[in-house]
Protein backbone atom coordinates (compact mmCIF):
# COMPACT_ATOMS: atom_id res chain seq x y z
CA UNK A 1 0.00 0.00 0.00
CA UNK A 2 3.17 2.09 0.33
CA UNK A 3 2.69 5.07 -2.66
CA UNK A 4 5.45 6.12 -4.47
CA UNK A 5 6.46 9.59 -3.85
CA UNK A 6 8.82 10.79 -6.57
CA UNK A 7 8.26 13.41 -8.76
CA UNK A 8 9.16 13.18 -12.62
CA UNK A 9 10.90 15.46 -14.11
CA UNK A 10 8.06 17.19 -16.30
CA UNK A 11 6.17 17.24 -12.65
CA UNK A 12 8.78 19.41 -11.03
CA UNK A 13 8.33 23.15 -10.81
CA UNK A 14 11.42 24.74 -11.66
CA UNK A 15 13.09 27.12 -8.98
CA UNK A 16 9.92 26.44 -6.31
CA UNK A 17 10.40 28.10 -2.79
CA UNK A 18 8.90 29.13 0.14
CA UNK A 19 9.09 32.86 1.05
CA UNK A 20 8.91 33.96 4.62
CA UNK A 21 5.20 33.98 4.70
CA UNK A 22 4.44 30.56 3.09
CA UNK A 23 7.51 29.22 5.46
CA UNK A 24 5.50 30.99 8.41
CA UNK A 25 2.21 29.33 7.50
CA UNK A 26 3.90 26.32 7.42
CA UNK A 27 5.40 26.64 10.83
CA UNK A 28 2.46 27.55 12.86
CA UNK A 29 0.21 24.76 10.75
CA UNK A 30 2.93 22.47 12.24
CA UNK A 31 2.08 23.88 15.62
CA UNK A 32 -1.42 23.35 15.27
CA UNK A 33 -0.70 20.06 14.22
CA UNK A 34 1.03 19.28 17.29
CA UNK A 35 -1.47 20.85 19.06
CA UNK A 36 -4.27 18.47 17.74
CA UNK A 37 -2.25 15.14 18.03
CA UNK A 38 -1.43 15.50 21.29
CA UNK A 39 -5.20 16.20 22.33
CA UNK A 40 -5.96 13.26 19.99
CA UNK A 41 -3.69 11.17 22.16
CA UNK A 42 -5.19 12.50 25.05
CA UNK A 43 -8.49 11.63 24.04
CA UNK A 44 -7.92 8.35 22.67
CA UNK A 45 -6.10 7.58 26.13
CA UNK A 46 -9.11 8.42 28.25
CA UNK A 47 -11.41 6.54 25.66
CA UNK A 48 -9.03 3.68 26.23
CA UNK A 49 -9.81 4.05 30.13
CA UNK A 50 -13.13 4.91 30.18
CA UNK A 51 -14.12 1.79 27.65
CA UNK A 52 -11.81 -0.31 30.37
CA UNK A 53 -13.45 0.91 33.58
CA UNK A 54 -17.11 0.82 32.43
CA UNK A 55 -16.42 -2.42 30.72
CA UNK A 56 -14.87 -3.87 33.60
CA UNK A 57 -17.71 -2.19 36.25
CA UNK A 58 -20.63 -3.51 33.85
CA UNK A 59 -18.86 -7.43 33.79
CA UNK A 60 -18.39 -7.20 37.59
CA UNK A 61 -21.85 -5.47 37.56
CA UNK A 62 -23.27 -8.56 35.56
CA UNK A 63 -21.44 -11.12 37.95
CA UNK A 64 -23.17 -9.85 40.93
CA UNK A 65 -26.47 -11.24 38.98
CA UNK A 66 -25.38 -14.71 39.32
CA UNK A 67 -29.04 -15.90 40.44
CA UNK A 68 -30.27 -14.30 37.23
CA UNK A 69 -28.45 -16.06 34.55
CA UNK A 70 -29.96 -14.11 31.58
CA UNK A 71 -29.52 -10.84 33.06
CA UNK A 72 -25.64 -11.37 34.33
CA UNK A 73 -24.92 -12.98 31.09
CA UNK A 74 -26.20 -10.16 29.19
CA UNK A 75 -25.00 -7.64 31.38
CA UNK A 76 -21.42 -9.15 31.58
CA UNK A 77 -21.26 -9.40 27.67
CA UNK A 78 -22.44 -5.80 26.95
CA UNK A 79 -19.82 -4.59 29.57
CA UNK A 80 -16.78 -7.18 27.57
CA UNK A 81 -18.40 -5.74 24.13
CA UNK A 82 -18.33 -1.69 25.71
CA UNK A 83 -14.78 -2.44 26.45
CA UNK A 84 -13.54 -3.83 23.29
CA UNK A 85 -15.19 -1.70 21.13
CA UNK A 86 -13.68 1.33 22.90
CA UNK A 87 -10.19 -0.04 22.78
CA UNK A 88 -10.54 -0.68 18.86
CA UNK A 89 -11.96 2.82 18.48
CA UNK A 90 -9.58 4.19 20.04
CA UNK A 91 -6.64 2.03 17.86
CA UNK A 92 -8.37 2.58 15.22
CA UNK A 93 -7.91 6.46 15.24
CA UNK A 94 -4.32 6.36 16.48
CA UNK A 95 -3.21 5.95 13.00
CA UNK A 96 -3.90 9.43 11.73
CA UNK A 97 -2.93 10.80 14.95
CA UNK A 98 0.75 9.27 14.51
CA UNK A 99 0.72 10.40 11.00
CA UNK A 100 -0.46 14.08 12.41
CA UNK A 101 1.88 13.94 14.82
CA UNK A 102 5.59 13.05 12.56
CA UNK A 103 4.42 15.82 10.57
CA UNK A 104 4.16 18.72 13.09
CA UNK A 105 7.76 17.37 14.13
CA UNK A 106 9.27 16.88 10.36
CA UNK A 107 7.70 20.75 9.80
CA UNK A 108 9.55 22.58 12.57
CA UNK A 109 12.64 20.63 11.72
CA UNK A 110 12.70 21.56 8.29
CA UNK A 111 11.68 24.68 8.06
CA UNK A 112 14.55 25.15 10.89
CA UNK A 113 17.27 23.54 8.44
CA UNK A 114 15.64 24.57 5.52
CA UNK A 115 16.04 21.14 4.21
CA UNK A 116 13.37 20.63 1.17
CA UNK A 117 13.41 16.83 1.28
CA UNK A 118 12.74 17.19 5.55
CA UNK A 119 9.83 19.43 4.07
CA UNK A 120 8.68 16.82 1.64
CA UNK A 121 8.85 14.37 4.23
CA UNK A 122 6.76 16.31 6.33
CA UNK A 123 4.16 17.03 3.44
CA UNK A 124 4.04 12.93 2.37
CA UNK A 125 3.12 12.60 6.70
CA UNK A 126 0.23 14.80 6.51
CA UNK A 127 -0.87 13.82 2.67
CA UNK A 128 -1.09 10.27 4.59
CA UNK A 129 -3.24 11.32 7.56
CA UNK A 130 -5.62 12.86 5.78
CA UNK A 131 -6.14 10.07 3.21
CA UNK A 132 -6.66 7.61 6.31
CA UNK A 133 -8.99 10.11 7.26
CA UNK A 134 -10.86 9.96 3.95
CA UNK A 135 -11.23 6.21 4.10
CA UNK A 136 -12.05 6.17 7.57
CA UNK A 137 -15.21 8.46 6.47
CA UNK A 138 -15.77 6.52 3.28
CA UNK A 139 -16.01 3.55 5.68
CA UNK A 140 -17.98 5.18 8.05
CA UNK A 141 -20.60 6.67 5.80
CA UNK A 142 -20.98 3.39 3.72
CA UNK A 143 -22.03 1.83 7.17
CA UNK A 144 -24.53 4.37 7.85
CA UNK A 145 -25.78 3.60 4.09
CA UNK A 146 -26.13 -0.05 5.11
CA UNK A 147 -27.50 0.57 7.99
CA UNK A 148 -30.27 2.87 6.43
CA UNK A 149 -31.02 0.21 4.50
CA UNK A 150 -31.07 -2.24 6.45
CA UNK A 151 -33.78 -0.29 8.90
CA UNK A 152 -36.01 0.12 6.06
CA UNK A 153 -35.90 -3.60 4.58
CA UNK A 154 -36.57 -4.75 8.32
CA UNK A 155 -39.14 -1.98 8.72
CA UNK A 156 -40.98 -3.25 5.76
CA UNK A 157 -41.04 -7.03 6.59
CA UNK A 158 -42.20 -5.87 10.06
CA UNK A 159 -44.89 -3.81 8.36
CA UNK A 160 -46.00 -6.73 6.40
CA UNK A 161 -46.77 -8.79 9.97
Amino acid sequence: MEENYEVSEAEKVPGMQLDALGQQALKSTGKWALFFSVLGFIGVALMVIVGVVAGGAMMFAGSNFANEPSTGVATGFLGGGMMFMYVVIGSIYLFPLIKLFKFSQTIEVAIKKQDEAMLTTALVHLNKHYKILGYYTIIIFGLYVLVFLAAMLFGGMASMM
